[in-house]
């Protein structure tokens, strides 16, 4: 009988979880060897096929309950938001450094259209992976055309996207105290080497208009696909962690499994929040997309942030994960008591 076969059914069972192949995989290797014809030097391709996809059926095999099941879905949800999350900050470290004040003023002044003194103050973003700029001129109610705006941007090699005009409520300060009212915007914006920039004009009372500008990284290409790659790794890996891990709750003394199971349970719930959260900034990176919109949006690991750190539910949650994950590979099985014999009286 052939040593080389065996080894390579023996490979071949690497597929299966470790678990199953301590219990059935000396049985079926015997098995496929006994079939075996005189001379046979590898597996059939075939025995491969089914070898390979009987392994990830056993991988992704919960046990039987309805509590498992939803325990794998809500596993697979949050630990693909996380993945999520996770791709979309890798994504974002590789935009390019934030440009220096002297150059925010040189880009300010191309839509202002003369030289003018510009206030520039920079903005902390969570874990500075994107920086924000705003810069205001000090001299307002400038006149301003959008038409000649995008001309000198496209003259400086920015690529200019098409003005988007709306009303906004404008509050100020006369001699009959606090007066509202319907004031036009325009918002310009234009890209160029990594930078996005937000030239966003108002309307004043006094027939100008008032600019600020606000300066952004511009959305690395890398984002969105590490976005849905981490989601998507996630979702696998959080399903076959709560397969895995199921078997071996299974086998524990009752008291066990119900400290671990209360302990998973508050750690979805304090991970819902920020798990939604990111699925609902990924959703509108996407949609975003399928409709081009340049607009900047937050970034889907935002859903984990909280004031510029990271939010009281994930800071919470993360680590009661980790420690149900802990408890659950440490914890051991229970013997099984021999049967006794009877003994004649």
């Amino acid at each position: 009988m052939s040593h080389a076969l065996r080894r390579r059914y023996g490979r071949l069972m690497l597929a299966y979880p470790g678990a199953y192949r301590r219990e059935y995989g000396t049985e079926i290797v015997t098995t496929l060897m006994d079939a075996a014809g005189p001379g046979k030097e590898r597996p059939t391709a075939g025995e491969v096929r089914d070898l390979l996809l009987g392994g990830l059926r056993q991988r992704f095999r919960l046990p039987v309950g309805r509590l498992m099941m939803l325990a794998a879905v809500l596993t697979a949800l949050t630990a693909g938001a996380l993945g999520a999350a996770a791709g979309s900050a890798v994504g974002w470290v590789t935009r390019p450094a934030p440009p220096a004040d002297a150059a925010v003023v040189e880009i300010a002044g191309l839509p202002a259209g003369r030289p003018t003194r510009i206030d520039v103050s920079r903005q902390p973003e969570a874990y500075g992976l994107r920086y924000q700029i705003m810069t205001g001129l000090v001299a307002a109610n400038v006149p301003w055309s959008a038409e000649q705006s995008a001309a000198r941007l496209e003259a400086a090699g920015w690529r200019v996207h098409p003005a988007v005009t709306g009303t906004t409520e404008v509050t100020y300060l006369d001699a009959r105290g606090d007066t509202t009212r319907t004031a036009g915007t325009t918002d310009l914006f234009a890209e160029r080497a990594g930078i996005l920039i937000d030239v966003s004009v108002v309307a004043s009372r006094d027939g100008g208009d008032e600019l600020t500008l606000l300066v952004v990284p511009a959305e690395p290409a890398p984002v969105l696909p590490l976005t849905l790659l981490g989601a998507a790794l996630g979702l696998v890996g959080g399903w076959l962690l709560v397969a895995r891990l199921g078997y071996r709750l299974r086998r524990i003394p009752p008291w066990q499994r119900a400290a671990i199971g209360n302990l998973a349970g508050v750690a979805w719930l304090l991970l819902a929040l920020p798990s939604i959260g990111v699925y609902y900034l990924a959703w509108r990176a996407v949609s975003g997309l399928a409709h081009s919109t340049v607009q900047p949006s937050p970034a889907a690991y935002n859903g984990y942030v909280y004031d510029l750190d990271l939010s009281p539910f994930a800071a919470a949650g993360l680590p009661l994960a980790a420690v149900v994950v802990v408890l659950a590979l440490g914890a051991r099985p229970r013997r099984a008591v021999p049967d006794q014999p009877d003994v004649a009286r």
